[in-house]
């Protein structure tokens, strides 16, 4: 199993010839210009033309990110995708990837085994108060649990450490908001509200 960081959560695995790509922020800002890219992507869009398969963890911008699916090889919308069945209320996220030109779409239940390969397991943990996900591959003797911005309920992380054997992880990306990057403070007290938040 081969992992390249690309930045945020965008993650490419290479495993058993297969390339698969995951939460591709890879261009532009994003939340209304609020959140940029650093350092930006280096790649050409050509690069992700040999993609296999794509996975969205949730909807939020940062995540199924428009001008980025936009902006990477048309081809790509060929391809399966997979996203976590959020349930009831969460058609939104259905509604998107249509538009966006994604038809090939698996909406996996909580610990669902998608069978890519005969090599690759994955399983997707889902969080649907939170309209959330995290992705775990198995191939290669090995496991990679790529958490995106899923937050584990303590009951969820015992559950998962007792089940699988995680090789990798890739944790949350970061906490991003407002508060207190966009406030006028001292110095001193923008780090201690940082460590409190």
């Amino acid at each position: 199993m081969k992992i390249e960081y690309v930045n945020h959560a965008c993650l490419i695995v290479s495993v058993d010839g297969k390339k698969i790509l995951t939460d591709p922020w890879v261009s532009g800002p994003t939340w209304g210009e609020n959140l940029w890219l650093f350092p930006k992507a280096t790649h050409s869009s050509d690069y992700y033309k040999d993609i296999d398969l794509i996975y969205f963890s949730h909807g939020h911008e940062d995540h199924l990110h428009k001008e980025s699916i936009n902006w990477l090889p048309r081809s790509l919308r060929k391809l399966p995708v997979i996203t976590a069945d959020f349930g009831k209320g969460a058609e939104y996220l259905k509604e998107d990837l249509n538009n966006l030109g994604f038809k090939n779409v698996k909406f996996l239940k909580d610990e669902e085994i998608f069978r890519f390969t005969n090599k690759i397991d994955i399983k997707l943990f889902i969080n649907k108060k939170d309209h959330d996900s995290s992705i775990l591959i198995q191939a290669d003797n090995s496991s990679l649990l790529h958490q995106t911005d899923n937050l584990f309920s303590s009951a969820s992380l015992k559950r998962i450490s007792a089940n699988y054997n995680i090789d990798i992880l890739f944790t949350l990306t970061c906490r991003t908001g407002p508060f207190p990057g966009f406030y006028k403070m001292k110095s001193k007290e923008k780090k201690l509200a940082a460590k409190n938040k």
